[in-house]
């Protein structure tokens, strides 16, 4: 395929992005494809820089399609590989765009397809907690609103087919020839949109729907947006905002589930359960609306499962005989299984000793010839 590249220089470019170009011009060519010429401006205001760049193209003769990028975009070493192979899997497709990320929260991917808007959706942004949400009502009636929503891509799976979309970034897209001759002559091509709802990239791409043009993307391209710090806004960032708004969503349900159910208010109600039923399983009696299905509690509390049985049994050996001599044997029974074999549980049973003992103090030898003799 025979190219040309275009890249409006508008600002201060960092030296990341020049690498990343570099890269995809050579390993286009040395892919077989032809690099014609280079439209790319220096020091231009963006329109006048994608007008000129977009008059080239619509007459030059030599190429078959206009490699497009900005200067604050990173490209994988691949992009104008891959966008070739995209435009070659859609013959209908005009242009074919990879992933840019928003450079801002939410640091969603600049793909957007056509959506509608019901009457009640409309009424809702009126109140909305975003002030520019609220100012789009203000100036747009429903009808207008309808007629001009784009709802934006929420999921990226690579190994998808190049697909339709509304809108798309400027940052990375392939556009055949054919695709300029059809838009040259309008004035406002590149102009911000009328009532500034719309960024200077979703604006040309309406444009370029209603000349009948179609456009597609491919998620098999996803590139760096450099943001003014630098740091290069990508999936991760998205990745993270969108995990951190989930958790917030869930965080929240499960604070309304328990507060409509008593029983289910705080974590402690699992050990409860577990020590109801002399398990680790804390499920056992939760009801639907609780919000702890599934849930499992992996210990239980010590003291009600083992030492409160221990000490009621001490108390009772005491009370019958005023003797001590009962209490190695009957707790070596209630512990064996767990306990016998143990240190810990030698000092924990002279511990309960000395305490039975202070209560006893009429037969505090007794009770020191007992243990000696464990």
């Amino acid at each position: 395929m025979k190219l040309a590249f275009a890249c409006p220089y508008y600002g201060p470019t960092q030296p990341s992005v020049g690498e990343m170009q570099r890269a995809n011009v050579m390993n286009a060519a040395a892919a077989g494809h032809e690099w014609v010429d280079d439209y790319s401006t220096s020091g231009l205001q963006h329109r006048n820089a994608c007008d000129t760049m977009a008059g080239r193209a619509a007459k030059d003769d030599r190429i078959d399609a206009v490699f497009w990028t900005e200067h604050d975009v990173i490209l994988p070493p691949d992009a104008v590989q891959q966008l070739i192979t995209a435009l070659e899997e859609a013959p209908e497709a005009d242009a074919v765009s990879g992933i840019v990320f928003r450079r801002c929260p939410p640091y969603n991917p600049m793909v957007a397809f056509e959506g509608t808007l019901d009457l009640d959706d409309y009424e809702r942004m009126k109140t909305h907690e975003n002030p520019s949400v609220r100012r789009v009502v203000e100036t747009m009636t429903f009808e207008q609103m309808g007629g001009r929503m784009l709802t934006p891509l929420n999921n990226i799976t690579t190994t998808n087919p190049p697909a339709p979309c509304a809108t798309a970034s400027m940052g990375c897209v392939l556009f055949r020839r054919r695709a300029f001759e059809a838009l040259v002559g309008r004035h406002d091509l590149f102009a911000v949109d009328e009532l500034g709802h719309f960024s200077i990239d979703n604006a040309f791409f309406t444009r370029f729907r209603d000349q009948g043009l179609k456009l597609y993307f491919t998620a098999k391209i996803l590139c760096g947006h450099l943001s003014g710090d630098p740091e290069i806004i990508g999936w991760q960032h998205w990745h993270k905002h969108i995990t951190g708004v989930h958790s917030k969503a869930a965080l929240k349900k499960t604070e309304a589930l328990r507060q409509a159910s008593p029983e289910s208010r705080v974590y402690g109600e699992l050990t409860r359960l577990a020590d109801k039923y002399r398990s680790d399983k804390g499920t056992a009696d939760h009801s639907e609306a609780s919000g702890w299905q599934g849930w499992v509690h992996n210990s239980a509390a010590f003291h009600f499962l083992f030492r409160s049985p221990i000490s009621a049994a001490t108390r009772a050996a005491l009370v019958r005989s005023r003797s001590f001599s009962a209490i190695p044997s009957r707790i070596s029974v209630v512990l064996r299984p767990h306990w016998s074999r143990s240190r810990s549980f030698v000092s924990n049973r002279r511990a309960l000793a000395s305490t039975c003992m202070s209560r006893e103090a009429s037969t505090p030898r007794m009770a020191s010839r007992s243990f000696d003799n464990m």
